[in-house]
């Protein structure tokens, strides 16, 4: 950007010195560029911004398809959801077909600038009556050439990731900007007293400016703009008590640990605090790690305290079945263990951590009635309580807020009873007495149910036994991303130019840009034609009284049809070049759709237990990245290299048959050319397929440390995620960054092949006079200095091309290799009545989450008729969440 009007000023004054003042006509074509190409880009920088709204709109959509994907799977939600993402998609169609369209007529016709340029100055030159000669002509064009390579291509180029720079820093800006959340808590100065909270108000969104007249201690009427999660809560928690909270789904109670841990916004009142939190989430977080990592989660391992932790959590036995025992690697989110185990190991992090306040956010939830009593027997009651811990706990579960030293109820984001529950027994058609009665009917009407109908019949061919075979199924480390290597092989495109629409479409858009290229080198060949049969000839005496022959051309009567057929290939050129990158866009994009609906397809009806053992960052890095690169990055790169390589044919075509001495030289260069380029292909493909690969843990650590935010504040890891994620993207950014060396090592030698090609052109010229018209030297000379810059700029996006094509192989390997669920196409036709009446029928059935492993059920009979209630009861990892 900062040497184009370097190169305008110095070449607009080498041509004034060559051409007189119309050469300023010239020059003010090119300065008209820029205000052109500030338009388009500032047109292209909106067009960005939507696509990008509407991509990262898609990729919501399909992160939260993938985290419920066992679930949409359950209801047969597979064609739905996959019509909902395809409208998604073509909305995202739209914008990035207008992106593309602009982008890509913007660089087919930057190329043209110095070309109408040139036009334009010869035209004007001569309408006033002036002369043309070769060597003024030809001066020109280089001259311009070089303006329009070295500075106007190259503010184009430089546009383009500037302004994705932008859309992106605006976007991080808009994230940066949120207002943060400042953490009001005091210590209290009782030390009898661990928690007291006065009249706080807290809120998930920022709260506003408050009105002097609102009162938060009171109801908020429906007018009053306050985003207020939890309105006035107070209470005061004693040191060493348990404290339980209850109240119905949505009522707050989650939000108020959000809210003590410093992560919501609050106003009013007070809060303080004394001592350390240790948080147990409702739904259990963990990292991709060991076992015993995620225990210790950054504290020192102590032998003794972490085999009572590991006692009284009820985690012994699982390790017993786990590969490793504790040392086992589990997946991302737990993704490899069962619900009970995830919810055991966070409880366990949480007494572990040894803090003075525990928040346990329904902690028991997960497993069943005997390990739940047990771990709150053994693990809250006696080994916290015993060693004079504060517990908050969660619970919905009567039997164990029976045990509680004080219950708080929620109702509406308020605390509306708080007491023991012996108190709060004696409140009439009170919240909890409401509670205590709905769970006292629950129990009656089951055990009603159970006594008036048949039991159904059970059998099982296998032992009676706790099976260990459903946490067995799941554990295990989670292999590393598979690359190709080696050549990438003619399949790839082959794939891609069928989903573009097969053979036929692809020849044409080749022969478009063959005529359209073929045309532009036509042009610059017609001023030599002009030159040798439509020139005039006058002897001129020089300084040393010889006389020497020039040829120029004027605009007259009997020539003027040349300079016609030379404007009119030019505007032929331009109109060629919309075409063309209107239906280049329509291509890439119509095989980049067909490309994501296939591997969007084949993902969707993969097996489930594909998704137990691959982490999220790793599907969202083949649907996101990968696919952004199909969507933007290979058709400009491809374009762009497709442009050029057709010009340097018919470039070369040229030279070869206006001076065929020439194809000498050019043998020799292309067979060092061919054993350069060999031994630097692999190293660039490897490198973008290494760094494709490196961006999936960068993407897993994301997505994962977003949902255990909670967690690594309330432990106070942030320091320890962060320095984990800077190495990844260190690990990511090295491929690249060597994969941008190369291209430069690359481009290095290519420049000295060309510049020696410069260099045997002149000298044949030279040595050889009698073979090589004036006109024909300043041609080839004009096509020989061309390129001396744009062959090795071809040949590196050639081998960025390929390198970019990794991600359409990565793309098919989805489509091709994913374990496909069995679906069988039936073309029975079923009354939108049926069924009438749930029956269930399981005969002698086995089950196993993958061929190589063990069975989870063992000939698993039984029969569920119409209207019965049916209650599946086992231990934990017996077999009833396969069931």
């Amino acid at each position: 950007m900062i040497g184009g009007p370097v190169l305008m000023v110095g070449g607009t004054i080498y041509s004034v010195w060559l051409l007189g003042w119309m050469a300023f006509v010239g020059a003010g074509v090119l300065v008209l560029f820029y205000p052109v190409q500030a338009v388009l880009s500032k047109t292209l920088a909106k067009l960005r911004r939507r696509s990008v709204q509407k991509t990262e709109s898609r990729i919501h959509l399909m992160t939260e398809i993938i985290n419920s994907i066992r679930l949409i799977k359950m209801y047969a939600w597979e064609y739905p959801f996959c019509e909902k993402v395809v409208k998604m998609r073509e909305e995202e169609h739209k914008h990035l077909a207008m992106t593309a369209w602009t982008q890509s007529t913007n660089l087919s016709l930057t190329p043209l600038v110095p070309v109408i340029a040139a036009v334009v100055t010869f035209l004007c030159h001569m309408a006033v009556g002036g002369e043309l000669e070769p060597t003024q002509v030809f001066n020109i064009l280089i001259i311009y050439y070089i303006i329009g390579s070295g500075g106007i291509r190259q503010i184009v180029l430089s546009f383009l990731p500037i302004i994705a720079m932008r859309v992106s820093c605006d976007r991080v800006q808009k994230f940066l900007l949120i207002a943060p959340v400042v953490r009001s808590i005091r210590k209290t100065k009782d030390s009898s007293v661990v928690l007291h909270v006065d009249g706080v108000t807290f809120s998930w969104e920022p709260f506003p400016d408050v009105p002097s007249d609102v009162d938060l201690t009171k109801p908020l009427l429906p007018t009053t703009k306050l985003p207020a999660a939890l309105r006035d809560i107070s209470m005061q928690v004693k040191t060493g008590s348990l404290v339980g909270l209850c109240g119905r789904v949505g009522c707050g109670k989650s939000s108020l640990f959000h809210g003590l841990l410093g992560q919501i916004y609050s106003t009013g009142g007070k809060l303080t605090m004394r001592g350390r939190i240790a948080y147990v989430p409702q739904e259990a977080w963990l990292v991709n790690d060991t076992v015993r990592e995620n225990i210790c989660f950054g504290e020192p391992y102590n032998y003794e305290r972490y085999n009572e932790v590991v006692s009284v959590c009820h985690l012994t036995f699982d390790f017993t079945i786990l590969p490793g025992g504790d040392e086992c690697v589990i997946g991302e989110r737990g993704s490899t263990l069962s619900g009970g185990q995830r919810q055991r190991i966070s409880l366990a992090r949480a007494v572990y951590s040894d803090r003075e306040i525990f928040l346990l956010d329904d902690p028991l939830s997960a497993v069943d009635a005997t390990v739940g009593a047990d771990i709150f027997h053994n693990c809250i009651m006696k080994y916290l309580r015993g060693n004079g811990k504060t517990i908050l706990l969660v619970s919905g579960q009567m039997q164990y807020l029976e045990q509680c030293d004080r219950i708080h109820v929620f109702k509406a984001g308020t605390v509306v009873q708080s007491g023991t529950h012996a108190e709060l027994l004696r409140e009439e058609n009170s919240e909890y007495s409401q509670m205590v009665l709905t769970v006292k009917k629950d129990r009656k009407g089951l055990e009603a149910a159970a006594h008036g109908t048949n039991t159904p019949t059970v059998n099982s061919t296998a032992q009676v036994t706790v099976a260990v075979t459903e946490e067995k199924k799941k554990a295990g480390p989670v292999e590393a991303e598979d690359s190709s290597k080696g050549s990438m092989g003619w399949k790839v495109y082959r794939r891609y130019v069928e989903a573009a629409g097969g053979l036929r479409i692809t020849t044409a858009i080749l022969l478009v840009f063959a005529i359209n290229m073929g045309l532009n080198t036509f042009s610059s060949w017609w001023l030599s034609f002009w030159f040798n049969h439509g020139s005039q000839a006058r002897n001129i005496t020089l300084p040393d009284n010889s006389t020497k022959v020039i040829h120029f051309v004027t605009l007259d009567k009997a020539t003027a049809w040349y300079p016609g057929v030379y404007a009119g290939a030019v505007g032929l050129v331009v109109l060629l070049s919309i075409f063309r990158s209107f239906v280049f866009m329509k291509v890439t994009l119509r095989a980049a759709k067909k490309l994501h609906e296939s591997a969007f397809s084949a993902l969707m009806h993969a097996k489930t237990r594909f998704f137990d053992l691959t982490p999220n960052g790793r599907i969202l890095n083949r649907i996101s990245k990968d696919m952004d690169e199909v969507d933007s990055q290979i058709p400009f790169v491809s374009e762009i290299f497709l442009q050029n390589s057709m010009y340097c044919f018919f470039a070369l075509l040229n030279i070869a048959i206006i001076f065929p001495w020439l194809l000498i030289a050019i043998v020799v260069l292309a067979g060092i050319f061919v054993w350069i380029t060999r031994c630097f292909r692999s190293g660039v493909r490897d490198l973008k397929r290494l760094e494709n690969v490196t961006t999936s843990p960068v993407l897993s650590l994301a997505a994962s440390t977003v949902q255990g935010l909670s967690t690594i504040q309330a432990y106070g890891r942030q320091a320890d995620l962060v320095q984990r994620f800077q190495s990844l993207v260190d690990l990511n950014s090295f491929p690249l960054f060597c994969f941008h060396c190369a291209i430069r090592w690359l481009g290095l030698r290519l420049d000295f092949l060309t510049i020696a090609f410069t260099v045997c052109a002149a000298l044949l010229i030279v040595l050889l006079p009698d073979h090589i018209t004036a006109a024909q030297a300043g041609l080839t000379l004009s096509f020989a200095v061309q390129m001396s810059g744009l062959f090795q700029y071809t040949v590196r996006l050639a081998l960025e091309t390929e390198g970019r094509f990794t991600s359409v192989e990565r793309i098919i390997e989805y489509i091709d290799e994913l374990p496909q669920e069995d679906i069988q196409d039936t073309k029975d036709v079923v009354s939108r009545d049926w069924p009438l009446l749930g029956r269930v029928v399981m005969e002698r059935v086995v089950l196993r989450y993958d061929a190589t492993l063990s069975a989870a059920l063992k000939g698993i009979s039984f029969v569920a008729e119409p209207g019965q209630r049916i209650g599946i009861v086992g231990r934990t990892g017996s077999g009833t969440v396969s069931v």
